[in-house]
């Protein structure tokens, strides 16, 4: 398997908020989407949050669907595509490892699958049975450098050989997989601070213990931050 890699080196900048510091979606994502032609097409967004994605996409297809087991989330997203006049966008609580996906479709196979930030085998498992023979499916999965500076990567990270092979024995042909990373650098110590001034993560890690870690990590001469490490994804059913 031939890995291809996008990392970005950024210096912090603290007059930028925590939302800001970091890009929104790969635009990998997109093309490869655009790329199947999904005009008149019914896409399902797996685990979509908000429906950053399934917002994103809505542009290319007749229908899209978002699934996700946070009824607040999705009732942001519902309102979202009412404000923007999307009535081909539909947000369904669902639990994307369960329920199959036919069935929120009303019987129909999707033509695609997509995720942002939201896989794991049992989402494989599911796309391959909704799709028909030759569908698509293209996501990006957390990678297992993601934040390894804490000293605890996230479970539901994925190592790039590991996935290839789960994709592999799941019955899907890898057509494309990239690594996309963003690490920042501090210029100095105290710069940790102010880049996490406004993250909703630095309470969570204070009481999990990653942050103590990430700390001793700099204090022993550690520059940089893995702020972001995703593996981009484009699959087809064999």
């Amino acid at each position: 398997m031939f890995l291809h890699h996008h990392e970005a080196h950024l210096f912090f900048q603290p007059h930028l908020p925590w939302h800001e510091q970091h890009a929104t979606l790969n635009p990998r994502l997109l093309q490869w989407i655009a790329a199947e032609q999904p005009a008149g097409k019914c896409l399902l967004d797996v685990g979509c949050g908000s429906g950053r994605l399934t917002l994103a996409v809505a542009p290319l297809a007749a229908v899209v669907v978002g699934i996700d087991r946070d009824r607040h989330a999705l009732a942001l997203g519902q309102a979202q595509a009412r404000a923007a006049g999307l009535t081909h966008v539909y947000f369904v609580a669902a639990d994307a490892e369960t329920t199959p996906y036919a069935a929120l479709l009303g019987g129909r196979p999707p033509d695609m699958v997509i995720a942002h930030l939201c896989m794991s085998p049992a989402i494989l498992q599911r796309a391959h049975a909704a799709l028909p023979p030759g569908g698509c499916l293209v996501f990006a999965a957390l990678h297992r450098a993601q934040w390894q500076e804490t000293g605890r990567p996230s479970r539901f990270a994925f190592e790039a050989e590991a996935l290839h092979a789960l994709l592999r024995e799941g019955g899907w042909h890898c057509e494309a997989m990239e690594l996309d990373s963003e690490v920042v650098h501090f210029a100095r110590p105290e710069d940790l601070d102010l880049y996490f001034a406004t993250s909703p993560l630095r309470q969570r890690w204070q009481q999990d213990g990653r942050w103590q870690r990430l700390v001793a990590h700099l204090a022993r001469g550690g520059e940089c931050f893995t702020a972001r490490s995703h593996l981009l994804v484009k699959a087809r059913k064999c």
